[in-house]
């Protein structure tokens, strides 16, 4: 009879402690997910911030800047947990960060290289039309006109890089939806309506920039 209550005792431990780590194990997938969560809705707020117009392209390069040590101090954290208990969902978070991090640093530097090619290219066109054409008025010339191309080649590289990200942001919003779909992500219209806007501006400074090289062609 002892032995049957020991039997029983042992086996009323193990249910115990099994129901235990169960729970302590649900309760971790339960952090680890709300974590994780938290992590993607900070990088879709900083991307929509990114999406909405501003005056003040500067000010709004710093603020894209900050966005973008915000993220990566996520993703750090992210890729430091163990992300086996939500193995499919760390993985498309991982990518999302990664692709918006990526996309908010060509951001900032388009924002930034687009203000200083406007005024560049204003204080150039003001050079040509002056009428003090003293010793240095060519030297000068010369020296804003490659310094503008050498801009406008950062700001097609910069371009480049964030058309190939933005164009790939489809996929890993819907795989990362699949795995989250309680978590509002960007939709398909605001992902079209910052490719739209940074496709128009980079028209418009391939214009400008087009334009100033007729002026300043050899006649």
């Amino acid at each position: 009879m002892k032995r049957n209550h020991l039997v029983i005792g042992i086996i009323i431990l193990v249910i115990t402690a099994a129901a235990g780590y169960a729970l302590w194990n649900r309760h971790q997938t339960t952090l680890l997910r709300d974590a994780t969560l938290a992590r993607i809705d900070h990088a879709t707020q900083a991307l929509r911030n990114t999406i909405a117009p501003s005056t003040d392209p500067v000010a709004k390069s710093q603020a894209v800047s900050a966005a973008v040590d915000r993220i990566d101090s996520d993703l750090a954290a992210l890729r430091a947990a163990d992300t086996s208990r939500i193995l499919l969902l760390g993985a498309g978070a991982d990518t999302y960060l990664h692709s918006v991090r990526e996309l908010l640093k060509r951001q900032a530097a388009l924002l930034v290289l687009d203000s200083g090619l406007r005024h560049g290219i204003t204080a150039f066109r003001d050079h040509l039309r002056s009428e003090n054409r003293g010793a240095t008025w060519g030297a000068t010339a010369v020296q804003q006109k490659n310094r503008l191309e050498q801009d406008f080649r950062e700001y097609r590289s910069a371009f480049d890089a964030h058309t190939r990200i933005i164009d790939g942001l489809p996929d890993a919003l819907k795989t990362l939806s699949a795995q989250a779909p309680e978590i509002t992500l960007p939709s398909a219209a605001e992902v079209a309506n910052l490719r739209s806007a940074t496709m128009a501006s980079a028209a418009a400074i391939t214009s400008e920039m087009e334009t100033l090289r007729r002026i300043a062609a050899p006649r």
